[in-house]
């Protein structure tokens, strides 16, 4: 049984090397503390990565989700700040 827990494991790996791509994606937007109207669109490019990756597998239902949640967070975050100016 030394073959599917490497699979397993391998899996697991890709998985995590993918979120945390689009992790650093979601980061480099946040750092630069300039996040307008422009960074919608980068938002949206991301969430549909990220629905693209889901869909093929290569992020599980855990990291799309916490990845979904990120997003919306920052797009509130854009919008607050477009109402409060």
């Amino acid at each position: 049984m030394v073959l599917p827990s490497f699979v397993r494991w391998t899996r697991k790996k890709a998985d995590t090397k993918k979120s945390k791509y689009y992790h650093r994606r979601l980061k480099s937007l946040i750092d630069d503390n300039k996040t307008d109207e422009r960074d919608i669109k980068n938002l949206d490019d991301i969430e549909r990565d990220t629905t693209d990756a889901y869909s093929k597998g290569k992020i599980n239902e855990i990291q799309y989700n916490c990845l979904k949640n990120e997003i919306s967070i920052q797009n509130d975050k854009i919008f607050r700040k477009n109402i409060d100016s």
